[in-house]
């Protein structure tokens, strides 16, 4: 391996330090800006600080849903309370039909559930809201593209709303966010409809009560400003404990098994194929490179893959063989074929040869007929050839002669052959 090949290896290898001291120099600092939803997680957008502000719930002690068995437990005919609270706070909720039937019997037994979500399955609400506004039918949230919105909470008309202010950042800077909210056309009858609760910039519903049974549903299209990032704003705890004071007063059960993000939540709603694709933004890559093990290893696998390929493909090719230059094979075949007549003593029949061949040079590359050598023809092969016009002169009037003698002596061919042999080797 010469010097050069080690050079560039070594440059390969830089990079790839250079590339992982990039990603994870003062790791410690850098926060995981996914929407993770996670009661465990204390990045910006997890769960931790409402979970533990829960533990304290005055009204009741909290019990965390981790079992599918938990729901069914709740809605048993046998064990009925009243007053209890169901609390989900995720993307998205992912409800069977078992799981559905035992939510809706809680509920209608005089309990209260809420359901903070950027979507919300649609055989759920098909059993909490059958009615029909307008020929409407009940579809998905809809959304509004911002990257900082006012959430107020209404009491009794929204000229007595309380604003509180969210923005969306991801790595420490303002982006853009989908802010999901309920289309107003759901709201068409005040006595069965939603009952409008909170509201973004006063006009778009994102907080709404729905009765069920003997009990209360509470949706919330907004589950970011209850993470960790606005609950350590005071404005944004305040909007938090206006928001839980809706709850009853009774147990808080916390579901934990069936969040799901929101693009699964999506996919299993009916109107999945009508919704704008662009609320999906999450590529194939996002939980890769959102885990700092996996994002390791991710690099790892590139770096790896690229030196394979270098040193594979330099084990595999073949040597490129090195190919001669073109040559002029124009003089040797005069010079054979001059060899031939001079050998048979016929030098009149080598001098006509060697005449045709250099008329036939001049066609070829100067691109001049060669019908009338005269003085015009003489000057224009001067100028392309940039030969002198007394050497052409010189070749052209031996070679009329030379067409014309019977006999040819050998000096005379000589001559006749040197001129040409200047002519070639100075001529352009």
């Amino acid at each position: 391996m010469d010097k050069q090949n080690y050079w560039v290896i070594g440059g390969i290898a830089a990079i790839i330090l250079l590339t992982f001291g990039i990603f994870f120099k003062n790791d410690n600092t850098i926060y995981n800006w996914k929407e993770s939803y996670d009661v465990n997680e204390k990045s910006p957008y997890g769960l931790h600080i409402v979970h533990e502000l829960f533990k304290d719930y005055p009204a009741g002690p909290r019990e965390v849903i981790r079992t599918s068995r938990k729901l069914e437990e709740l809605s048993d005919s046998l064990n009925i309370q009243i007053n209890q609270n169901y609390v989900f706070i995720g993307e998205a909720l992912n409800l069977d039909s078992i799981a559905l039937e035992n939510l809706l019997s809680f509920i209608a037994q005089g309990n209260t559930a809420f359901i903070a979500s950027k979507t919300i399955p649609t055989n759920l609400m098909e059993r909490v809201y059958p009615e029909i506004c307008l020929g409407y039918e009940w579809t998905d949230y809809i959304y509004r593209k911002d990257s900082s919105v006012t959430l107020n909470l209404i009491h009794g008309n929204l000229q007595d709303s309380l604003g509180f202010d969210f923005r969306f950042f991801r790595n420490e800077q303002p982006k853009d966010y989908y802010w999901k909210y309920i289309d107003p056309d759901y709201f068409c009858d005040t006595t069965t409809s939603l009952v409008e609760l909170g509201a973004i910039n006063e006009l778009d519903i994102n907080f709404a009560r729905k009765g069920f049974g003997d009990g209360q549903v509470y949706f919330h299209t907004t589950p970011l400003s209850f993470t960790n990032f606005h609950l350590m704003d005071t404005l944004g705890l305040a909007y938090a404990g206006n928001v839980f004071s809706h709850l009853a007063p009774g147990k808080l059960y916390w579901d934990e098994i069936n969040k799901v993000e929101e693009v699964v939540g999506r996919r299993r709603n009916r109107s999945y194929s009508d919704l704008d694709q662009s609320l999906i933004s999450d590529g194939p890559l996002s939980f890769i490179m959102e885990k700092r093990s996996l994002r390791a290893a991710w690099y790892t696998l590139i770096a790896l893959a690229l030196l394979f390929l270098i040193f594979r493909t330099r084990r595999k090719q073949r040597i490129i063989p090195i190919l001669e230059a073109n040559r002029n094979t124009s003089l040797d075949f005069i010079s054979t074929i001059g060899s031939l007549y001079f050998l048979q003593h016929d030098h009149g029949k080598l001098c006509k040869k060697q005449g045709k061949l250099f008329l036939n040079y001049i066609r070829t590359h100067y691109d001049i007929p060669t019908q009338n050598l005269d003085e015009q023809f003489i000057k224009r092969l001067s100028a392309k050839s940039e030969v002198s016009e007394d050497l052409i002169n010189k070749i052209l009037t031996l070679w009329t002669n030379l067409k014309k003698a019977t006999q040819v002596t050998e000096n005379t061919m000589v001559d006749f052959y040197k001129l040409l042999n200047h002519f070639y080797k100075t001529c352009k």
